[in-house]
């Protein structure tokens, strides 16, 4: 069996970690991050599925893509996009591929026989991580700004910094709203500056309208002033490094241990909008 997937396809790649480990699964971190195994080995019974990724625009580079079969297991493909999956019960699976640190829409199904192989043709195209939270009731509420009467109080560039931290926020829930699998963590701390300085009262206020479990960085990782567990040392921290804005047109850069985020923002009647998001992974 082939599937064949072709113009835009945003929903097949399912990833949220960085990617390391062989071609064929063994110590993948992917799947110990989403609470899955890696994939097994040939056995009387169980079944495979072969696959080839394909890029379906210009420039598109395929590489060595993570791939998981959803509520299984995660494998990587090789350099030329080929990759199989091993040791899978008889059954339907999503596959979903893609060089992202974010899960997005689960991909297209496969059927899956006893001691039979199933092949499967996963066509790429360039994510668009904005659109495919927007698909996301939970996800897109995040993104809706919050009252203009939080949003007057504030600087232009604060009205931005506040934006761009609910879309990273909305970002790194969505593995999670998309799939059902992993665990979401308990909240947010949001800083600004190389320094990592608290973000200020007026931009937390207006994120937590939103994202109620965020609170501002404090240093020694103490609770913060909204009185959100005391479990910080799971917190995510979200450190804006620059912001630039051009007009209408605005670009907050997040740094991170092993990537950088860019947040790309147009402003809008009820406020700065996030149009883009992009992850680059720090060699």
């Amino acid at each position: 069996m082939t599937i064949g997937f072709g113009g835009r396809l945003t929903g097949g790649f399912a990833l949220i970690v960085a990617l390391a480990g062989n071609a064929w699964g063994q110590d993948s971190p992917i799947a110990a991050s989403l609470q899955l195994p890696t994939c097994g080995h040939d056995s009387v019974g169980l079944g495979r599925i072969r696959g080839q990724l394909v890029a379906d625009s210009p420039g598109l580079e395929i590489g060595r893509q993570g791939v998981i079969a959803v509520k299984a297991c995660a494998v990587f493909s090789d350099a030329s996009g080929a990759f199989m999956i091993r040791g899978l019960p008889a059954g339907a699976y999503q596959v979903s591929a893609g060089p992202g640190w974010h899960a997005i829409l689960p991909g297209p199904s496969v059927q899956v026989s006893a001691d039979s192989t199933s092949t499967i043709t996963i066509h790429l195209a360039p994510i668009d991580r904005v659109f495919e939270c927007q698909q996301f009731l939970e996800c897109a509420a995040m993104l809706e700004a919050p009252p203009s009467s939080l949003l007057t109080a504030l600087s232009d560039s604060d009205q931005v910094r506040e934006a761009s931290f609910r879309t990273m926020i909305a970002m790194s829930e969505l593995p999670v709203i998309a799939t059902g699998l992993g665990a979401r963590l308990p909240g947010y701390r949001l800083a600004t500056d190389r320094a990592i300085t608290p973000a200020s009262d007026g931009v937390v206020r207006a994120v937590r309208t939103r994202v109620p479990n965020a609170e501002a960085y404090h240093r020694r990782n103490t609770p913060g002033a909204g009185g959100l567990t005391p479990d910080v040392e799971r917190f995510e921290l979200l450190r804006i490094q620059s912001v630039s804005i051009d007009g209408d047109h605005a670009t907050v850069r997040f740094g991170g241990f092993e990537s950088s985020s860019t947040v790309t923002l147009d402003r809008a009647p009820s406020g700065w909008r996030p149009v883009g998001f992009r992850v680059t992974t720090i060699q």
